[in-house]
């Protein structure tokens, strides 16, 4: 399996907690507050020009920002570089789909197969820190009304998670069949639990493929995901009938069979002149959009 950095600040513990550090439960917080990017900055130094909706403080419809509008004071220092090398794992998983996507609709008589390989683990913790950015910088929206607000979320269950790496048993990525399997765009909102009034995961659209990331227990239980084979593959075969992109997804033990995942891309309602510009488009790493946040969350 890929191993990535411990998420542990060093020691020695320093027994402080900052109240503007959503990690603060630990007691191991320094005393200077940090501007976070709530969406990792390598992802979006993907995008040669951002606009973005689903803003509350940029108002209705698209609105063209630079990277550095997109932070706000969520960690303390010492936990924001911490918790840095998720980010890296968010951005890996991006590359790899975008590159995929390239690989299966660009024009070519090869057959090969390209192969990536990313940290399951890691990338399901990139996303439980993206949702609680969103969160705590109360950017992301629900039915309209701000998520933060109109529900809540166990802070020590998150510092707890991503202070020890581990998410609670059957929890995790759970990957769309329903998929808009080509456009330029990237997306973020909540997932929601109305009954419990509470926010149990995050839904995250890479280049029109749906990866929803459940760490509330009871969420999990209830949606019987342990023997669905969208729940945390080990590959994601994307299909694009010519070639095929193969991700495959390490884990450390969780007592699963292995299991494999195909996305048949060949039927995305695209024309072939779409397809065949998207692919150009991604080769020339021109995407267009980015969308931080819904302006609906998805419920469960």
């Amino acid at each position: 399996m890929l191993r990535y950095s411990s998420l542990r600040p060093p020691p020695p513990r320093t027994g402080l907690s900052n109240p503007r550090c959503y990690m603060r439960s630990t007691r191991d917080c320094s005393t200077q507050i940090s501007g976070e990017h709530y969406i990792s900055a390598a992802i979006l130094a993907e995008f040669s020009e951002l606009r973005t909706s689903g803003l509350p403080f940029f108002g209705d419809g698209e609105t063209r920002v630079g990277r550095n509008a997109l932070r706000s004071n969520i960690l303390c220092t010492r936990h924001n570089s911490a918790l840095s090398p998720l980010d890296q794992e968010g951005h890996r998983a991006l590359v790899a789909i975008r590159d995929g996507l390239n690989h299966v609709w660009r024009r070519s008589l090869s057959r090969k197969t390209l192969h990536s390989i990313i940290s399951g683990e890691a990338l399901e913790l990139w996303a439980i820190k993206t949702l609680m950015g969103l969160l705590k910088a109360d950017v992301a929206r629900t039915d309209g009304r701000s998520t933060a607000d109109a529900f809540t979320v166990d802070d020590a269950l998150v510092a707890d998670v991503l202070t020890a790496g581990r998410l609670p048993p059957g929890c995790g990525l759970y990957v769309g069949q329903d998929s808009d399997l080509l456009h330029d765009t990237i997306g973020f909102a909540p997932i929601t639990h109305q009954a419990g009034g509470r926010v149990s995961g995050l839904r995250v659209s890479f280049l029109g493929i749906v990866l929803d990331f459940l760490f509330d227990p009871q969420v999990a239980q209830a949606l019987a995901l342990r023997d669905d084979p969208h729940f945390q593959p080990s590959i994601i075969d994307l299909d694009g009938g010519v070639r095929r992109a193969r991700i495959i997804l390490t884990r450390g033990q969780n007592g699963r069979e292995p299991n494999v995942l195909t996305l048949r891309l060949r039927r995305a309602t695209v024309s072939e002149a779409d397809a065949e510009g998207l692919a150009q488009r991604f080769a020339r790493r021109e995407f267009e959009q980015v969308r931080p946040a819904g302006t609906s969350g998805r419920q469960r």
